[in-house]
């Protein structure tokens, strides 16, 4: 009896560190396209046996009281194409939650509104696009920094079909183009992160090894 009791006691304890070391994901989409982008993640997430818990873009203001409650935020394709919200005003309270260790991974940032609004996170975090075609849309991306945390084994991603023509000086390349604009670059707040990126799903983007060498290299700050 005692051993059956102290096995029991083991399950439990070990069905509580697992969920207590759950990575959870809260996941921002936009309704456009009858919610198309809904999804780009949730496959990659999986695969990784991370959480996810869905915000549309209108919802940001919930998502805001309970950021505490994830290791990361990713936002999805076109996340505020649509329904156009204005996210800077909750800058601080996103940089608030980098800087205690959160990740915000921004993917598709080639508009507008959906880069401007980081400044209100950092002045540095400066990302825009003018919508001028990059030259190396499809192509598979050559340069990579692989000696960076977060790229190590990472497979090189497809380009996008624009580039940003401004950029903070003070982020960190992790993707360039060929003509050395970045496609993905990282700025690191505190105890976090902000990685954006031209690129998507579709080209590869966030993989599976990235955003498990993310997870590894903010806990090791």
């Amino acid at each position: 009896m005692k051993v059956t009791a102290l096995l029991v006691l083991l399950l439990v304890l070990t069905v509580c560190m697992t969920a207590l070391a759950e990575t959870k994901v809260a996941v921002i989409y936009n309704a456009v396209y009858s919610n198309e982008y809904k999804n780009d993640q949730t496959a990659i997430l999986s695969s990784l046996g991370w959480s996810q818990d869905f915000y549309e873009s209108t919802q940001v203001k919930t998502l805001v009281s309970k950021l505490n409650n994830y290791d990361v935020v990713i936002f999805n394709t076109l996340y505020n194409y649509t329904n156009t919200q204005n996210l800077a005003d909750f800058g601080k309270e996103f940089r608030d939650y980098v800087s205690s260790g959160g990740c915000l991974v921004i993917p598709d940032a080639c508009y507008t509104q959906q880069t401007d609004w980081l400044r209100a996170i950092d002045p540095g975090l400066i990302w825009r696009c003018t919508g001028q075609p990059s030259g190396d849309e499809k192509k598979t991306a050559t340069r990579i920094n692989s000696d960076h945390p977060l790229m190590q084994g990472v497979d090189a991603p497809v380009l996008a079909w624009t580039a940003p023509d401004y950029y903070g000086l003070g982020m960190t390349h992790l993707v360039d183009y060929t003509n050395g604009k970045p496609a993905a670059a990282v700025m690191e707040i505190g105890k976090g992160c902000v990685v954006v990126s031209t690129l998507t799903h579709f080209h590869g983007w966030p993989s599976t090894k990235f955003l498990g060498n993310m997870m590894k290299w903010t806990k090791d700050q």
